[in-house]
Order: structure tokens, then C-alpha cells, then sequence
């Protein structure tokens, strides 16, 4: 198996037959069991040629009823007696341990990381063996082998989240969709971590569509992984890149595309769409205000619906379409005079599962929350009525330097506060920086503003009910510049953001991190195995000049344990200009 695979740090976990073998994979505790699992799929609704009718400006943010048993897609990887009938196993926050893995989700794994990677590229493949780099070079360590599984501090703050997922796996969760919403900087808008999470969780509790879709490109290297994005005659605005803007009417990513012209588009060119004989739910945001423009949705070529968005007085106002018949581009155009905010849209999957929004947008910082408006940002949130959000920043915010740290931790603190009161039924996830590096003096220093943030993020986290991800720490010892050495590489040149690879291990150990508690209860007996395990040892070659050795500000495992909590005032921020994304 693995080089690094130690018997003797498994506990016993086998208190049945069923389970037959186990082993510890970079602190994740594989469980081989004899269960069969359903693979069938049930016919999905929808299907038909007559299109219904659209609906403007629906506003009831009602949850529909609960998926009926003949519509329910069944779960995949958990044990065979968790079944509806069955009481919810009780889920302890308190013993810690490594993911859960069974066969099956080693295959799911392995399937996501190819739908990413590619086929045979995977990191850990279905078998739980290591990726091999495909030209080893015995100077440089395997990438493959850094990030080590760090848990979720406060994990019981996710109890919401896995109580969403039981009920999804029972068929009560109403609505039958359980959304989560990934807000973040550059690293959450290259859609790679996400995509991750997005293709891992729906192989496992269903695919309920891809979610979010911004519909103008925020820049050049905005690539989601659901849609190929463009636009004409339209410009993109965000809290970041127009601190002075007058107005503050962002979408729920914090963005918005504004035209005034005649014949303006944005478009959004599916990659894939939903199972054959199931409907898609379009549902178009804009911002309506007096002498708003006017609108066309085009489902193809056909027009769909043409609707104002002007607003006595200026809120948010949504179109929805139901699509029957197979299709691939989504386009909303100008069609009047008048300006038009674009807020984005969402495509849904008429089905059971989960949806994962992507909302990052590269160089911001969580402060620009606190210039969005809250009441029509929070009204946005409440229609996707989200189980999980997960708040990924804080490089940006390490290159800083002249702003005070307890500014830094009061501004987190409104963020936080806000979304509290935006989406109280959800749980809430911070996720903190991974190690960065910058250039002085032609030189590579650490930078000395991340371990108070992350102090400060954790700090937060607890005050707010959330959990703490430690991404700095999943890095562990020789940080950034280690994972850029590495072969294959598992970090960009610049020091700041992490290769397509390097993302997929930062989402694969984010999963582990978010199912530990869920799949842990689906055993019948557990007992406690290493929180974490240090990266692979191997060589470290000199590697490429333009990564050499930087001194870390990585600290593998810190303690759980946040330090008291300070009171810092408020204070007013000017960010510097960071880099865009890779």
C-alpha cells in the first residue's frame, strides 16, 4: 500500500464482521465493508416538451414540499443499515479522529479528483494508493504526498449542515436541495476547491445542478467549471474595484454587471446539462430601481421572457423559468433603454441533491461584504436558503501591512454578524489562508500578517458559532515554497496561489474535514485516530529558481485551543492592489 501506512496508530474500529480491513491514509481511517449499496436511480421529474409558464418577479421564498419516495435519488457510500426507517445516528463532535473512508468513497474520491484532474492523474487513486508524478526527478518530492488532514475546530458548529444531509439521505429535507454557498478571493473563484466539493458531495447525496452562475465575466481569468462565461457592452463592479461607487447594489457574490445599451448580453454556455427527462430551474437575479431596463431571457434561441427591472422602491427581483426541453445557452440581452443591473442566475436540476454556489471574486477581501447592501444581498441569500457557508479569505488581506489588527478583527466581526443574520439556519465555516509569500528587495520573505489572521479567524469563528479550517496547517512544515518545488508542482511560481493540483488535495482534505463527524456516526463503533499526520517526508531538491527557499510561516498542527478574545475598535480601510488570480 503506502509507504507511510503504520498499523500500529489504527485503533480497533471492528466490532462487526462486516468490517474486514483498515488503514491509516494521511490520518484518514479506511474501512472495508461488506454492505451492497442501491446504484439504481429513480426516473427524475420533468419530462415533457411543453414549456411552462415564467414567472416574474417571484418573491415567495417558500420551501416546496419534500421529494416523494418514487423522486428521491438514493445516497451512495454509507452503510447499508442507514436507511430512512432508521433513526439518524447520533453524531459526537467530541472524539476525534480521521475521515471515515470506505471502498466506495475512496471510488467517489477518485472520481472527483478525475473529473478535475483527469483520468490517471489522481492523487489518491480508487485503491487509496498515492499518485506517482510522470516524470520523477530525485530531487524533488512527491506533490501528491503534501496536505495533511487537519480537522474542523468547533466542529459541532456544522450539526446543522449534517442534519441537512441526513434529512437529504431520507428524503424529509424540504425542497429536497441542500445548498451550500463558497464566498472567497481568488483561490474560491478558480472554481477548482469548489468544483471538488461540487462533484464529491453530489456523486454522494445527488446532483442537484451546478448553482451559482455569474453571467459576466468578472475578468479574464474567471473560468467556472459549469459554464463558459462572456458578455458584450457590459461592466463588472465590485466592492474591490470600485471602493467609491455610489452605488452598492451587488449580487450574492458581491458583483454586478451594469449595461445601458440596447442589445448588451451576458451569456452562460452549459458544459454539461441535467439527466435525460429532467427539468431545469432558471432563475434570473437583477437589481430593480427606478428607471430600471429592460430585459430578454434566451434559452438557446428561444426567448423565453422579456420583463423591467424598474422598482418603486429598489430591491431585488428575480425571473424563473422552467425548461423542459434540453438546452445550452442561457442569454439575458437589453432589449430598452434604461440602465440594468445583472445580478447573475442560478440553474438548478429539478431533482434531490446538493448545489454548490461558487461566489468568489479574485483580489477582495471579506471586509467588502460590509459595503454591499444588506438588505438586498440578504434577500438574495434567503432565496437559496443555504445549509453551509463557507468564508475562504485572509491572503489578501496579510499584504495589509498599515492596517491595525484589532480594525482587521472588528471588520470580521460585522462580516460575520451579517451573515448571522442573513442566514441563521446555516452553519457557518471559516477557512483559513494557506502559507503566501512576497517579493522584497528581490527577495522571497514570509508574510508576518497571516498567523494573526489566522489567530483572529479562529478567534472569530468560535465568538460567531463557526468552524475553523486550518488551510495554513494542511500545508504544513516548509509551506508555500515546498509545495512549489514539488513535482508535480503543487503551487504557482508567484508564491501566493496553488496549481489546479494543489487545489483538488485543499478541497479533497476540506471534504474529509466536512463529512469526519457524518461518516464517523454511520460506523457501529468508533475510537479515536490521529487528527493529523505530518506531511510525507522526502527529498527537497533545490528546485526552480523562481521558487526558492522562503522562511515558512507554517506551523503544521497549532493548537486548537483560540486564544481569549479581544475587543478591538473600529477603524476604516485602504486595501492595497493584489495580484489576480492564476
Amino acid at each position: 500500500m503506502l509507504s507511510d501506512f503504520h498499523p500500529e496508530r489504527v485503533p480497533s474500529v471492528c466490532a462487526r464482521a462486516t468490517v474486514s480491513a483498515r488503514v491509516l491514509l494521511s490520518g484518514a481511517l479506511l474501512v472495508t465493508a461488506c454492505a451492497s449499496h442501491r446504484d439504481t436511480v429513480p426516473e427524475p421529474r420533468g419530462s415533457g416538451d411543453s414549456p411552462p409558464p415564467v414567472i416574474a418577479d417571484q418573491t415567495d421564498h417558500a420551501a416546496p414540499p419534500a421529494p416523494s419516495e418514487e423522486t428521491r435519488e438514493p445516497s451512495r457510500g454509507v452503510a447499508e443499515d442507514a436507511t430512512a426507517d432508521a433513526s439518524p445516528p447520533k453524531l459526537d463532535y467530541d472524539v476525534p479522529s480521521g475521515p471515515v473512508l470506505s471502498p466506495e468513497l475512496l471510488g467517489l474520491r477518485a472520481e472527483a479528483q478525475a473529473r478535475i484532474l483527469g483520468r490517471g492523474a489522481e492523487i489518491v487513486d480508487a485503491a487509496g494508493e498515492l499518485g506517482e508524478p510522470t516524470a520523477p526527478d530525485p530531487e524533488r518530492e512527491n506533490g501528491n504526498a503534501l496536505g495533511g488532514f487537519v480537522p474542523i475546530e468547533n466542529e459541532a458548529a456544522l450539526a446543522a449542515f449534517h442534519e441537512a444531509l441526513a434529512q437529504l439521505e431520507r428524503g424529509t429535507l424540504p425542497g429536497g436541495k441542500l445548498r451550500i454557498l463558497a464566498y472567497g478571493a481568488s483561490h474560491t473563484q478558480a472554481d477548482v476547491y469548489p468544483g471538488y466539493l461540487r462533484h464529491y458531495l453530489q456523486s454522494r447525496f445527488g446532483d442537484a445542478g451546478p448553482g451559482f452562475v455569474q453571467l459576466v465575466p468578472l475578468d479574464k481569468w474567471h473560468r467556472p467549471r459549469a459554464a463558459e462565461l462572456s458578455s458584450q457592452r457590459f461592466s463588472v463592479h465590485h466592492a474591490q474595484r470600485r471602493p467609491g461607487m455610489a452605488s452598492t447594489w451587488f449580487g450574492l457574490s458581491g458583483a454586478v454587471g451594469v449595461a445601458s445599451t440596447p442589445g448588451a448580453f451576458a451569456r452562460a454556455e452549459l458544459r454539461q446539462g441535467p439527466p435525460e427527462g429532467t427539468a431545469t430551474e432558471i432563475d434570473v437575479y437583477a437589481m430593480g430601481h427606478p428607471g430600471g431596463g429592460e430585459l430578454r431571457l434566451l434559452v438557446d434561441d428561444r426567448e423565453r421572457a422579456r420583463w423591467s427591472t424598474h422598482a418603486e422602491p429598489p430591491r431585488p427581483v428575480f425571473l424563473r423559468s422552467i425548461e423542459t426541453a434540453p438546452f445550452q445557452e442561457l442569454t439575458v440581452e437589453v432589449t430598452g433603454t434604461g440602465t440594468v443591473r445583472l445580478l447573475g442566475a442560478t440553474v438548478e436540476w429539478d431533482r434531490p441533491g446538493v448545489v454548490v454556489d461558487t461566489l468568489g471574486i479574485s483580489g477582495t477581501r471579506a471586509a467588502n461584504w460590509l459595503a454591499w447592501d444588506e438588505a438586498a444581498w440578504s434577500e438574495q441569500v434567503q432565496r437559496r436558503h443555504p445549509a453551509l457557508v463557507l468564508l475562504a479569505y485572509g491572503t489578501n488581506e496579510s499584504s495589509d501591512e498599515q492596517q491595525p489588527i484589532a480594525h482587521y478583527e472588528q471588520q470580521l466581526r460585522e462580516v460575520l454578524e451579517r451573515l448571522r443574520r442573513a442566514a441563521p439556519q446555516a452553519s457557518c465555516l471559516l477557512v483559513g489562508p494557506g502559507d503566501a509569500a512576497k517579493k522584497v528587495g528581490g527577495k522571497w520573505v514570509a508574510r508576518k500578517r497571516l498567523l494573526p489572521i489566522i489567530e483572529v479567524q479562529r478567534r472569530q469563528a468560535l465568538e460567531h458559532g463557526c468552524g475553523f479550517w486550518d488551510a495554513h496547517a494542511f500545508m504544513g512544515d516548509g509551506g508555500i515554497s515546498r509545495w512549489a518545488r514539488a513535482m508535480p508542482p503543487m503551487a504557482s511560481a508567484d508564491l501566493i496561489h496553488l496549481t489546479r493540483r494543489g487545489y483538488v488535495k485543499l478541497g479533497m482534505t476540506l471534504g474529509d474535514a466536512l463529512l469526519r463527524a457524518y461518516d464517523a456516526a454511520q460506523l457501529p463503533t468508533r475510537a479515536p485516530a490521529p487528527t493529523s499526520l505530518p506531511p510525507h517526508p522526502g527529498p527537497r531538491g533545490a528546485g526552480p529558481k523562481q521558487t526558492p527557499d522562503v522562511p515558512s510561516t507554517a506551523q503544521p498542527f497549532p493548537p486548537a485551543q483560540p486564544p481569549p478574545s479581544a475587543q478591538p475598535p473600529p477603524a476604516s480601510e485602504s486595501p492595497p492592489t493584489t495580484p489576480p488570480a492564476r
